[in-house]
């Protein structure tokens, strides 16, 4: 039985409709030439009816002596037979008798044709009228010519050709249907199957083997399907194969390093954990060391991040080399590299475990022809195996680090409990300080006036704002500390925007209450300068609070500034495009180049404090100080010398014609209430002009 999906099958139903057409034009060139056939035959027994009906009446006056008048005789056949005309022709092919309808052929009819047999001669435009003729020369004719009415023989044809139509669409539909059912048996079914064992599979690859077609067959379509259930095998086994790949090499990437190869953090922590539990092995030491290349960030900036991560994965091998058999050695990401080391001997000697690494793994390399220094810190920390857990022994390694940069201790140091406390301190403040960015009662600002020395004496010229921070528990904490620990941090972003905005506001409102205000300097840390929404900052609290920018000075430390000179060059000419003042802080403390110096869009040099400090007591120091009055000079730069304490530093500062000063010789930083006291109530005008 026929289902409806073989009823739905586009495939069947194109290979049934060419067969149906096939067959139609098979039937088709059949029986064109058999309803032509037809059709000559009725006309043939037309004719040989009429035939035999003239042959009929003449034989009994074949008999009578003399030659008959045919034309009695021939009269009563007009109107049977269809005869319509009859003629008796003589051999020359005039007319002997003639009776009914004229005949168009008489004269031509018998053409000396010898055949006895009737023939048509002429057939009218539609079929309706015949002229047959015939030899026969009884009673003294040669033969006989007849008109016929053959329009019954058109509907004849026409009911033969239905009959013939019906016939081969009766046969079409039964070829058609036997061809839908053969195809449906023997082709539908498999390819159904097929096609629906593909679709699931390709709905659920990892499980496509259960999808496979069974099939007994053996032709070519069997072979298909043999192939199909194979093919969904290997699939199975592919993705098997592949997935096992893929975890094998998930458990690769989860636990080492792509760069070096070597374990990671989390492979490290895992064998730390094994390691203090022992593996049942007996009780012992574990010395964790973290080595540090120092300079790495410096190598990617001036040789490139390729130069980089091939240094870093020599150094891998050197310190894999150094520590020996029995140490686990993994990299911990960016310079950064550990090291483990089990022993059961409580007084492993873990200070010549560090310089063995130092010794081994510090030095030159040579990559890709450069010879690059690898400078090495090694931080240790060095506890009984069930003393600590993973995350201490190696929290512990990084403080040491952290002592081993900061100190000249050989290149390594040894954790100690003092550095935990302090961490935790740091993490203390670090949390207090973020609450305080938040708050508006804890952070404030204090402004150190400035003097100038255009005259005899010293007049009011300006102010620096300087953060200031009153711990509700510590009370003020030291600039230095929470300065650092937010560049540490990162939190000096948002604090370097919370004391620009401050500094602005105030300005604004010392122009609203007084008419008038001093420039005010505010400090650019390292990460803001660099920051990339730093002009837009600085243009939207300007427009914000609506002062003019030339009361706005932006002070950049040198040592900034000179990271990346060109980009450094091109952030303060959008700067200055704003309108407000630029200085350089820290002037002589860093490596200026002359020449960005002259192309840097500055106002103003500030001279550091540690020069201006031994003014009076180190001639270098005073050389240096006059060097730099000197070449700002040439180069049209104004210098405000900072921290001036003593009257021999201000007579050295003016005799060499400075033209600021900042320090407590002349003010000391104070809250802005009082600075507004000292110096705007009491001050007619303010000397700002440059």
């Amino acid at each position: 039985m026929i289902t409806r999906a073989a009823l739905g099958c586009r495939l069947c139903w194109t290979i049934t409709g060419a067969v149906f057409a096939m067959i139609l034009i098979i039937e088709s060139l059949i029986l064109v030439p058999s309803a032509r056939r037809f059709e000559s035959e009725a006309l043939r027994l037309l004719a040989v009816e009429a035939q035999g009906a003239v042959d009929a009446v003449l034989a009994p006056l074949a008999v009578a002596r003399g030659a008959p008048d045919l034309r009695p005789a021939l009269e009563p056949l007009v109107g049977r037979l269809h005869i319509r005309g009859l003629a008796a022709l003589r051999a020359d092919g005039s007319v002997a008798a003639a009776v009914g309808e004229l005949l168009q052929t008489a004269a031509r009819s018998l053409g000396g044709a010898v055949d006895p047999s009737p023939a048509i001669l002429l057939r009218s435009e539609d079929g309706s009228r015949v002229e047959v003729s015939w030899r026969n020369d009884a009673l003294g004719a040669a033969g006989f010519a007849a008109r016929l009415d053959a329009s019954h023989v058109r509907g004849a044809l026409r009911a033969y050709v239905l009959r013939i139509a019906g016939l081969v669409a009766l046969i079409v539909l039964v070829v058609t249907a036997g061809t839908m059912l053969v195809l449906h048996v023997l082709l539908l079914k498999p390819l159904m199957r097929l096609r629906e064992s593909m679709r699931l599979a390709a709905q659920a690859p990892e499980r496509a083997s259960e999808y496979s077609v069974p099939s007994r067959r053996s032709d070519e379509l069997g072979e298909m399907i043999v192939a199909h259930n194979s093919m969904l095998s290997r699939i199975v086994e592919s993705i098997r194969r592949d997935r096992e790949v893929a975890e094998a090499r998930a458990r690769i990437l989860s636990h080492h390093d792509g760069l070096t190869g070597l374990p990671n953090r989390r492979s490290f922590l895992e064998h730390l954990s094994g390691r203090r539990a022992g593996d049942g092995a007996a009780p012992g030491v574990i010395t964790v060391c973290i080595v540090n290349v120092v300079q790495l960030r410096r190598v990617n900036a001036a040789m490139g991040q390729q130069t980089g991560d091939r240094l870093l994965w020599e150094v891998g091998v050197r310190v894999s080399q150094a520590a020996g058999a029995g140490s686990f050695v993994a990299h911990l990401g960016a310079g950064r590299f550990a090291v483990a080391r089990r022993s059961g001997d409580p007084a492993f000697d873990a200070a010549g475990f560090a310089e063995r690494i130092l010794r081994d793994a510090a030095g030159e390399y040579s990559i890709g022809g450069d010879s690059v220094a690898a400078d090495l810190r090694v931080g240790i920390s060095h506890a009984p195996c069930a003393a600590c857990s993973p995350e201490e022994l190696l929290n512990q390694a990084e403080l040491a680090l952290e002592r081993a940069g900061a100190e000249d201790s050989g290149g390594y140091a040894f954790f100690e409990n003092a550095m935990a406390e302090a961490a935790h301190e740091r993490r203390s403040l670090s949390r207090a300080l973020e609450r305080a960015i938040g708050r508006d009662d804890e952070l404030f600002l204090a402004y150190q006036a400035k003097a100038s020395l255009s005259g005899d004496g010293m007049a009011f010229s300006g102010a620096e704002a300087l953060l200031r921070w009153r711990h509700p528990e510590r009370g003020l904490v030291r600039p230095d500390v929470f300065i650092a620990l937010a560049e540490a941090t990162g939190l000096i972003l948002p604090l370097g925007e919370k004391v620009l905005r401050r500094a602005c506001a105030q300005v604004r409102d010392w122009l609203e209450r007084h008419g008038r205000s001093p420039r005010v300097a505010v400090n650019l840390s390292a990460h803001q300068f660099v920051a990339p929404g730093l002009v837009g900052l600085v243009a939207g609290v300007l427009r914000e609070t609506g002062i003019p920018p030339a009361l706005l000075e932006l002070e950049v430390t040198e040592s900034a500034a000179m990271r990346d000179a060109e980009r450094a060059a091109s952030r303060l000419h959008e700067l200055h495009e704003l309108g407000v003042c630029l200085a350089i802080d820290d002037f002589g403390t860093g490596y200026s180049s002359l020449n960005y110096l002259r192309r840097f869009a500055l106002d103003t040099i500030k001279i550091d404090k540690s020069f201006v400090d031994d003014i009076g007591k180190d001639p270098n120091a005073e050389a240096i100080c006059a060097a730099i009055l000197g070449m700002a000079r040439a180069l049209g730069r104004h210098v405000v010398a900072e921290g001036v304490e003593t009257e021999m530093q201000l007579a050295f500062l003016r005799s060499h014609g400075c033209d600021e000063i900042q320090g407590y010789l002349y003010a000391r930083p104070e809250p802005a209430a009082e600075f507004e006291r000292r110096f705007l109530q009491t001050h007619a005008a303010l000397r700002v002009a440059r």
